[in-house]
């Protein structure tokens, strides 16, 4: 759209909402939990205390993809190559 070579850093910028994709943290939250409740048809945000657990096998994803976004998010914060790292 900009006329402009798309780069490595473009992907990184968009998965966390910045660069083109101009996103807040509540958003992707929201974004990434409606991929793993994909039968509800809009969820809202709501505050908790405490942790809740989600049962893995009720998220209908293929657990080779669940892997993915797992392994994903485990090598943002604890790679040396990770974005938050």
């Amino acid at each position: 759209v900009k006329g402009e070579k798309w780069r490595i850093g473009d992907t990184i910028n968009a998965g966390i909402g910045q660069g083109a994709l101009l996103a807040t943290p509540l958003q992707l939250a929201l974004a990434t939990a409606q991929l793993v409740h994909p039968k509800q048809k809009k969820l809202a945000p709501n505050l908790v205390k405490g942790n809740t657990y989600i049962d893995e096998e009720s998220l209908n994803i293929k657990p080779v993809h669940l892997a993915l976004v797992k392994q994903g998010l485990d090598d943002t914060v604890n790679s040396p190559q990770g974005m938050a790292y």
